[in-house]
């Protein structure tokens, strides 16, 4: 019988991922993430930063979007070696507060061992849409 401790496969990091987000536990996310790990934007979704590196600016980043009501659901995950991409439908507070129940976006990441080490989101034409139109009605007030 093998010792060896079995490595998750890609899929796996990230459902594990989404399960603690789903349930709010942002210290199990970034313990799935490399220390010099970071979160990317492929194009600006106000008002999160277009990039966040490293486990404390990643943890500023969850504690902004994954509050309590917070949900996640992902789903047509495409795997090629140790890099995985998938879409989601996410939803919570600041989804809303750009005027959206929910948004879809595909993400891209790229692990190292069991651990992420990028990820990359890329947000829907309709996200992006509404979150700059949610920006200028507040930059108004």
């Amino acid at each position: 019988m093998s010792t060896e401790a079995k490595i998750p496969t890609p899929v796996e990091v990230i459902e594990t991922m989404d399960m603690a987000a789903n349930h709010g536990d942002l210290v199990n996310i970034v313990n799935l993430f490399t220390d010099d790990a970071s979160i990317n934007f492929q194009q600006p979704v106000p008002p999160f930063q277009t990039s966040y590196k490293g486990k404390e600016q990643i943890l500023n980043y969850l504690k902004t979007l994954v509050t309590k009501d917070f949900h996640v659901e992902s789903s047509n995950f495409r795997v090629a070696g140790n890099e995985v991409t998938w879409d989601s439908q996410i939803s919570g507070e600041q989804i809303r507060k750009m005027g959206l129940d929910r948004a879809q976006i595909t993400n891209h990441a790229v692990l190292w061992g069991a651990l992420i080490q990028s990820i990359t989101i890329m947000p829907s034409e309709q996200l992006l849409e509404k979150a700059q139109a949610s920006m200028a009605v507040q930059g108004q007030r």
